[in-house]
């Protein structure tokens, strides 16, 4: 939504549902700008991700390596709030890196990814917006 703000379109809200959130976006005053705005929300997830790897390694102290495994150990969980939050950042990191994937690989319009697709073909292969976004 800043990014939207910035580049001259308009935001109408921003609504959060239980699998996830989107803002009501106008369109930009530039197709470069659209590109811009559907890059900028799946890129958000690498520093979210950088935030929840520095609270692992702030809690973990590097007992486990600096790098969390991906699977989820109970005796962890329940030692105590740094075992709680080191698993919460642990899987929050796998969580942000999926998303990241899921938003920006999956050409379906209109998730982020399927708006790159669609502003890449025009801007690159000069196609009409109604031929890319099929």
């Amino acid at each position: 939504a800043l990014t939207t703000l910035k580049l001259g379109g308009t935001v109408g809200g921003i609504v959060l549902w239980p699998l996830g959130g989107f803002a009501l976006c106008g369109p930009t005053e530039s197709l470069s700008g659209d590109l811009k705005v559907a890059l900028a929300g799946p890129l958000m997830h690498i520093p979210m991700g950088i935030i929840w790897w520095v609270i692992y390694v702030a809690v973990s102290g590097g007992a486990h390596g600096y790098w969390p495994g991906s699977t989820i150990y109970l005796n962890v969980i329940s030692s105590g709030a740094a075992g709680f939050f080191e698993m919460l950042s642990s899987q929050a990191i796998y969580l942000n890196i999926i998303l990241l994937c899921f938003n920006l690989f999956i050409p379906a319009y209109p998730l982020d990814g399927g708006r790159i697709y669609a502003a890449s073909l025009m801007l690159v292969l000069k196609l009409k917006g109604q031929t890319a976004a099929k």
